[in-house]
């Protein structure tokens, strides 16, 4: 797969009050091999810090969507409906990406066959 095909990938993260694991979860998307991706926050209307800490570190590289107090189900529909990619990955704002490759080879694999689904 050439570099300049790569399809863009959107990550969505849904998020509510998040402040202490939130940065770890996004520095975790920097290691990715993969660059060609935009990253959604749906955020359910936080009362903490996660939202300052999103804009102080990311600031335009990621888009916040406010969706309120609905539940994950609900923040990952949102995510959806505002991706642009061709491809969609879910992301936890507690967890961390612990292999570097993992959309690389995910989307390699769908693009190399249409009847796969990862």
């Amino acid at each position: 797969m050439n570099l300049v095909e790569l399809p863009l990938v959107t990550v969505v993260i849904p998020t509510l009050n998040s402040g202490k694991t939130i940065k770890k979860t996004l520095e975790s998307l920097n290691v990715l091999e993969y660059k060609n991706m935009e990253i959604v926050v749906v955020d359910g209307k936080s009362t903490d810090d996660t939202i300052t800490i999103i804009k102080q570190y990311y600031g335009e590289r990621i888009r916040i969507v406010t969706e309120g107090k609905r539940g994950r189900g609900r923040a990952y529909n949102r995510g959806l409906l505002e991706s642009r990619g061709k491809y969609v990955a879910f992301l936890d704002s507690d967890a961390t990406i612990a292999t570097p490759t993992w959309i690389f080879k995910a989307i390699k694999i769908m693009e190399e066959d249409e009847r796969v689904a990862v």
